[in-house]
């Protein structure tokens, strides 16, 4: 059953690699040198599951268990390491996204030209270029909307050629 966990780990089959070691973990004493190896391979394999998920915090604690309790270091602490630049960057991007929504796009960009002062991978270089452009879309919207607003209050005001006026700047915002 072992050797199955292990075969459906290398195969990515991480829920059935997981099926087989805890059901060694079922059939044999804590103590017998199965369950102690099932017991790693369970650690390990949930560090993928976990990692694959997104839920980085529990693939580096998994890993850590693994490394801690015997495993081989050297397969894990490359994804240890991994993961915790995976968690950083969803901690960064969470930030500037709650900076966007607040309409605090200086604090946006800066922190944007902060994270690619970073060596990140493609993927995440690609999100930065992504929310570089959102952070611009929303600072434009947040413009118009402002200008729209002012044309407004002139119209109110029964000046309606200032209004025009106003809303003519439209064209020139970025």
């Amino acid at each position: 059953l072992i050797d199955q966990g292990v075969a459906h780990y290398d195969d990515g089959e991480f829920e059935a690699a997981v099926a087989s070691y805890k059901q060694v973990l079922d059939e044999w004493p804590a103590d017998s040198v199965f369950a102690q190896r099932a017991q790693l391979g369970l650690w390990k394999t949930n560090g993928r599951r976990f990692f694959a998920d997104g839920e980085y915090d529990k693939a580096i604690e998994n890993f850590e268990k693994y490394r801690d309790n015997g495993g081989n270091a050297s397969t894990v602490e490359g994804l240890i390491l991994e993961a915790r630049d995976a968690e950083a960057f969803l901690q960064l991007t969470a930030s500037i996204d709650q900076h966007i929504e607040a309409a605090e796009f200086s604090e946006a960009q800066l922190i944007l030209k902060e994270a690619r002062e970073n060596d990140w991978n493609d993927e995440q270089t690609a999100a930065l270029d992504e929310i570089e452009q959102r952070i611009e879309l929303r600072r434009a919207e947040a413009l118009a909307q402002s200008v729209i607003a002012e044309a407004n209050k002139l119209l109110e005001a029964d000046d309606r050629d200032a209004a025009i006026a106003k809303l003519e700047e439209l064209v020139t915002l970025p």
